[in-house]
């Protein structure tokens, strides 16, 4: 039960910030959000304003979920094939129900454009468009996005990806931890304050990095080191 609590904890605030996510897009876009900011304008706002700070938690535990994952990698010796397989492997298990979210999407958004005439509906998809999708370079290319949430599929597998080259290519977590406080610092401070950098792994890893070292803290042999890492780069992210 102790080992079944986090992961119920994990579980909760997941469903809370994807609940969080869908009210804030319900009062953002089309007929509903303007219906229901005449009827609840202060709940609106708020919901505009702030509920998309729901997706820093959905990085935060995507942060530690992946570390649990990837920590079964640690102590195996470096294969460049080996961290292509587990980076590729990633991909394929995003790869089926994102294909057929935008699939779905695409044929909802033309169907939609026959009745609605609004710029959330958006311009007809192109090829390339999809292509990009699939790839998860959108953003990186500059292109629209077909569903709203695509960028984070694209920005997760990033993430992923730097965590597995990290985790499998040194050989002490204590090293792991030095790099990921560093990014997450330098993410925080500078990457994060810009806009050019949105659709790079730099611009959200400072909170991905903060669930990376609530685990690797945790689960860090050296206790001094698990109880003192966790507080310095709070302490870090703070000042």
């Amino acid at each position: 039960m102790k080992k079944a609590a986090p992961l119920l904890l994990i579980d909760f605030l997941k469903v809370f910030a994807a609940l969080l996510i869908i009210l804030h897009h319900l009062s953002s876009y089309g007929q509903i959000a303007e219906d229901a900011r005449t009827v609840l304008p202060g709940v609106m706002t708020w919901l505009f304003e702030y509920g998309r700070y729901a997706v820093q938690i959905f990085l935060v535990m995507a942060g530690y979920l992946a570390a649990q994952s990837l920590s079964r990698y640690a102590d195996d010796k470096f294969s460049a094939q080996g961290l292509l397989k587990i980076i590729l492997n990633r991909y394929l298990r995003l790869f089926a129900p994102y294909a057929a979210a935008l699939v779905f999407t695409i044929v909802c958004a033309y169907v939609a454009r026959f009745w609605v005439n609004d710029e959330f509906v958006g311009e007809s998809e192109t090829l390339s468009q999809f292509l990009a999708h699939l790839f998860f370079i959108q953003g990186i290319l500059g292109l629209d996005s077909i569903s709203a949430g695509a960028w984070y599929i694209a920005i997760d597998w990033q993430l992923y990806s730097v965590l597995a080259i990290l985790l499998i290519s040194f050989s002490t977590y204590q090293s792991v931890i030095w790099v990921i406080s560093i990014l997450a610092v330098a993410s925080l401070l500078i990457f994060n304050c810009s806009a050019s950098y949105e659709a790079y792994f730099i611009y959200f890893i400072g909170s991905y990095g903060l669930g990376v070292l609530a685990y690797l803290a945790r689960d860090f042999q050296n206790q001094r080191a698990s109880i003192v890492w966790p507080e310095l780069v709070l302490y870090l992210l703070a000042s």
